[in-house]
């Protein structure tokens, strides 16, 4: 039993029926008052570095009154797969969600935190986007309240259809302004029971449409790394040479996001103002994160999808004011998986089914990180194995299996991933095989055999 579930059942037993057993009308009774609110705030497409710059009141109530997780991943850099690991805490080959298929067929519903916390008694709620291709005349199960769109182009920021409570509708409102006000009136509804919340917004996702009032808002200089400047791109996987994008249209894709996130960062400061102003913040735990990366001209690139940093790399941040220290860095290697289970952990509650991530509350570290995908929009099926020093990656056919090629890159030493040792002469010294070995292992793992 973690530490966390040890002082829930404490305050449990020491509060006892006078202040766990009650309801709003006093007939029915509700979970235990010390269940923490569970607020989760994804964003859709943002890259880790050089996005917080434009969100001050994020950096405030999460980077100075939280924990800020410095190296954490998409363990799949596509929007559904990620959507659907953020709501089981498993990885996509055991899930099943590998595309933005319509319908999702394969993603078991019932293993979710929404079914694990609703069951338990919690009030649940999600606004914004939700599974790619889902069927908007279909509810999302497990959910008492809801909004939802399945995909950010072409209906993510204006006039898109959405399932409102059950009903398609238009919404007219800039959708980040929208989820906003959806998340206020879920917050300040009176019923007193805990809440698990999940606020998805379109934005930074294309077409990239700033509000009205920040659409030519200034943004900080470009200052591109030294992978936007990569000559040499001939020890890299031909995919990447055929991807190439024009420096104007990467400036211009960085400065039309960077507008986007400055509405989310209105909808950070004001959702996360009135759970502090209701004096609920040392009971609700925050998260916020984005479902993938994306690149910024590095190798040439935009867009994710592909096993480079800016791709797999999110930002992760999460807040609980007196069990999450303030102002800290977290740098063990971390992953969207982690969020369900440590929203597991934080309500005292076990999955059915095994979780492949581990809670981010518990005292841990990783010696690696699987990442994976599965061809899509022209790019190849790839898996890597990442750790806090290197990365390993493996390119496949169709199948998914073929290995076609590899790449090996020393991020100690090249962070930026310029220089792919796979075929060099200190390449041959890395025993590539053996690391071969375990990635072909963890492409297999399920719950505590996963990496």
């Amino acid at each position: 039993m973690s530490s966390r579930k040890v002082v829930l059942l404490i305050l449990a037993l020491l509060w006892g029926t006078s202040c766990s057993l009650f309801s709003g009308d006093g007939d029915e009774p509700r979970s235990d008052v010390h269940s923490p609110n569970i607020l989760v705030i994804m964003t859709d497409d943002q890259r880790p570095s050089g996005t917080l710059d434009v969100m001050p009141s994020t950096r405030r109530l999460f980077v100075e009154e939280g924990t800020k997780f410095e190296n954490a991943f998409a363990t799949t850099p596509m929007c559904c797969p990620s959507r659907a690991t953020l709501f089981s805490g498993r990885y996509a080959h055991n899930h099943g969600v590998l595309l933005n298929l319509e319908e999702n067929p394969e993603f078991d519903q019932s293993n979710t935190t929404q079914k694990y916390l609703g069951d338990a008694g919690y009030r649940t709620g999600i606004f914004g986007k939700y599974l790619n291709g889902w069927n908007l005349t279909r509810d999302p199960p497990h959910f008492d309240d809801w909004a939802i769109f399945s995909n950010s182009a072409p209906d993510g920021y204006y006039n898109g259809t959405w399932n409102v409570d059950g009903r398609q509708q238009k919404v007219s409102d800039y959708s980040t302004t929208y989820i906003r006000e959806r998340a206020l009136d879920f917050i300040e509804d009176p019923d007193p029971r805990p809440w698990l919340l999940y606020l998805h917004t379109a934005a930074p996702h294309p077409p990239f449409t700033p509000e009205p009032r920040y659409q030519d808002a200034p943004v900080p200089p470009f200052k591109p790394n030294p992978a936007v400047n990569e000559t040499g791109l001939a020890d890299k996987h031909p995919i990447v040479r055929r991807l190439q994008s024009r420096p104007k249209a990467v400036k211009r894709v960085r400065r039309n996001q960077l507008r986007t996130l400055m509405s989310v960062d209105d909808l950070v400061e004001e959702v996360v103002g009135l759970v502090d102003e209701r004096a609920e913040t040392e009971n609700t735990l925050v998260f916020f994160l984005s479902d993938n990366g994306f690149l910024w001209g590095e190798h040439g690139l935009t867009r994710k999808m592909l096993p480079y940093e800016e791709s797999v790399g999110i930002p992760l941040l999460m807040r609980w004011p007196e069990t999450v220290a303030p102002a800290r860095v977290d740098s063990r290697l971390v992953a969207t998986n982690d969020v369900p289970a440590t929203i597991l952990d934080a309500a005292g509650l076990e999955s059915k089914e095994p979780l492949d991530g581990r809670s981010l509350l518990d005292d841990w570290d990783r010696e690696r990180l699987l990442l994976e995908f599965w061809a899509a929009h022209g790019r190849p099926s790839w898996a890597a194995t990442r750790t806090k020093s290197d990365v390993y990656i493996e390119y496949f056919k169709s199948d998914a299996e073929s290995l076609t090629f590899r790449e090996f890159y020393d991020l100690t030493n090249d962070p930026y991933q310029t220089r792919n040792l796979a075929d060099s002469a200190k390449g041959r010294d890395l025993d590539l095989e053996a690391r071969a070995r375990i990635l072909a292992t963890d492409r297999r793992c399920r719950g505590l055999t996963c990496p």
